[in-house]
């Protein structure tokens, strides 16, 4: 059978698993264990596959005054428009009553210097002369393990994003846009608005960053305005203050 694409359920469930929930726990592989561990041997000897993505997340433990939280990256091909293809694994698994599973899993390596800063771990992202070699039918398994390394660092980039998308109800590209109360200036500016507080920053965590904005008279902004150039705003809500026109915004980015 030649190569084909299609699609499947993350979470690898071993064909001799009693029950597909185990696939919640296998989502990754890590390269280091990969060719020996009962879950996965089988996998990469004889069913492995390419995983592409557009970009992918991954979150950086910081400590502000002195609470912890995790601050979203988005990382993405250096070219931007570009893919990326994880070193992935595939399984079949036909329960009990005959029904068909296709699963599949991501393997990991450690990370190179651009991710080093924010987790230990990355995907293994192959390049497109690896494809046949990770793909191929007779592949050896010392071959197929010396793929298995960091993609080189020049051939990514990574920013941060809104705390926004740590929540699995956001979804869509606004969740990709890079965020900083910078960013959000420029935007305020360009869009004919005069910031009052832009530069505002709490000083606990937990405070609610708001944003208060005076409409100048030349421009003009409907009831409910969508701000998709700046991910971590909600929808503008018009408010009276005194005959005067505002609009008031928040973030818990």
């Amino acid at each position: 059978m030649g190569r084909i694409g299609q699609l499947v359920r993350w979470g690898l469930v071993p064909a001799w698993a009693k029950d597909p929930s185990i696939g919640a726990k296998l989502i990754n592989a890590r390269a280091e264990t990969v060719e020996s561990k009962p879950s996965f041997r089988s996998s990469f000897a004889r069913h492995r596959c390419l995983i592409p993505a557009s970009g992918f997340y991954e979150w950086k433990v910081v400590s502000e005054h002195g609470k912890v939280r995790r601050q979203p990256y988005y990382v993405r091909p250096a070219e931007g428009d570009g893919l990326f293809a994880f070193a992935g694994l595939l399984v079949r698994w036909r329960s009990g009553i005959g029904e068909d599973l296709v699963t599949a899993c991501i393997i990991t390596t450690e990370a190179n210097a651009l991710m080093a800063p924010i987790h230990d771990r990355m995907p293994v992202i192959l390049q497109p002369a690896d494809y046949a070699a990770w793909l191929g039918a007779q592949a050896k398994a010392e071959d197929l393990k010396a793929l298995l390394k960091p993609l080189p660092e020049d051939l990514m980039e990574r920013y941060r994003v809104s705390r926004r998308m740590s929540n699995a109800r956001n979804e869509g590209e606004e969740c990709m846009v890079p965020w900083s109360w910078d960013l959000l200036s420029q935007f305020l500016r360009q869009t004919c608005f005069q910031a009052t507080t832009a530069a505002y920053r709490p000083k606990r965590t937990s405070e609610i960053r708001s944003v208060a904005v005076r409409l100048r008279p030349e421009a003009s902004l409907p009831c409910n305005f969508p701000v998709g150039a700046a991910s971590s705003l909600r929808l503008l809500t018009p408010i009276s203050r005194r005959g005067r026109h505002s609009y008031t915004t928040s973030d818990r980015s």
